[in-house]
């Protein structure tokens, strides 16, 4: 599946590069990819985070595509990119799977230190039929990153089956990626695996780079319940002590 990756991130890079000049390079890249077509969608001036694909115009092997990306660079108090609203169509007989990748540059904030935590999300339905499937994140200071390069995240594995079943998945990899000030991009990889025949809808898939919660905040969160024992417990006691006494 790692080979995978790399070929797929390999083909994104060499086609994002057809047909433009050496210096020039995209800041915000969407790859869809099914491991023997490619095609790149590259945002455009006047929408530098959004890349939208419709379904009656993408046709990738055996498999109808919508698809939907953007980020929100420079970012700010989180950075994120997402591949979701997208739908897949298994029009084969036959397993078929698909790579979306997304990547985004020119991410400012937020900033270390302390290191930032990659957040990863990824939800949907299967219409019919089968799907199986993993989703990645990813965090690269360096200039010449691609959709998978730099610091991980979790990856997430998951899967569903049946008639309008759904599916989410969430983890988080905490404290792991320093940009020290530098610009740094973000990208996620996800591949599914639909059954012949079946129809995949996509609902969230993201990746978040976060400022981790001061361990203040955190220890002040997990004592909440027991300050709100304690606060119970002392109501009730002050509650008996203000009934009137019985009459003898």
């Amino acid at each position: 599946m790692d080979r995978f990756f790399q070929i797929a991130a390999a083909c994104a890079v060499t086609l994002g590069m057809i047909g433009m000049p050496a210096a020039v390079r995209a800041d915000f890249t969407l790859t869809l990819s099914d491991g023997m077509s490619t095609t790149t969608y590259n945002s455009v001036a006047a929408n530098p985070n959004f890349v939208a694909t419709p379904l009656a115009g993408v046709q990738i092997g055996q498999l109808a595509v919508s698809s939907m990306a953007f980020s929100n660079s420079p970012g700010g108090a989180n950075a994120i990119v997402s591949a979701s609203s997208f739908t897949l169509y298994n029009q084969s007989a036959s397993a078929q799977t698909f790579t979306i990748s997304v990547l985004a540059t020119g991410f400012t904030s937020p900033q270390s230190p302390p290191p930032l935590s990659l957040l990863d999300t990824v939800s949907g339905t299967i219409g019919n039929g089968t799907v199986t499937g993993t989703f990645q994140g990813f965090a690269d200071t360096s200039p010449n990153a691609t959709a998978g390069s730099g610091t991980a995240g979790q990856l997430l594995n998951f899967s569903a089956s049946g008639s309008s079943q759904a599916f989410s998945v969430s983890g988080s990899a905490d404290k792991v990626f320093s940009p020290e000030g530098s610009t740094y991009s973000l990208s996620l990889v996800e591949t599914v695996t639909l059954s012949g025949g079946a129809q995949f809808t996509g609902t969230v898939g993201n990746v978040q780079a976060i400022m981790p919660a001061p361990s203040s905040v955190l220890l002040f969160l997990s004592s909440l319940p027991v300050l709100g024992s304690v606060w119970a417990s002392r109501r009730r006691k002050f509650a008996a002590l203000a009934q009137p006494t019985a009459a003898a």
